[in-house]
């Protein structure tokens, strides 16, 4: 399972210019789920992109809340994070 264990963390581009840029959430969990063991699944997105945070809760996921200075900016500066949290079993389709 490598060293996080039975978790794993997926990203929606939190760089604005990659918005809407990304593949479907839905596919990779899919697809996680069926051919891996993993219970925890977590995706994070940038504060602004309230699309990608939408589209983490069609798939299944669940608002967690925000990391605080999670990331770094191209300046540096500490970048919040919204993350979502989906646990093998919460979907009915999983």
């Amino acid at each position: 399972m490598g060293s996080q264990g039975p978790v794993r963390l997926l990203a929606h581009p939190v760089r604005p210019r990659s918005w809407g840029c990304h593949p479907c959430p839905a596919a990779h969990t899919d697809w996680t789920l069926e051919t891996t063991d993993l219970i925890r699944l977590d995706l994070y997105t940038h504060p602004d992109n309230d699309a990608s945070g939408r589209v983490a809760e069609r798939a299944g996921y669940v608002r967690e809340g925000v990391r605080r200075a999670w990331d770094l900016d191209r300046d540096g500066n500490p970048e919040d994070a919204i993350f979502y949290v989906l646990v093998r079993g919460d979907r009915k389709d999983a």
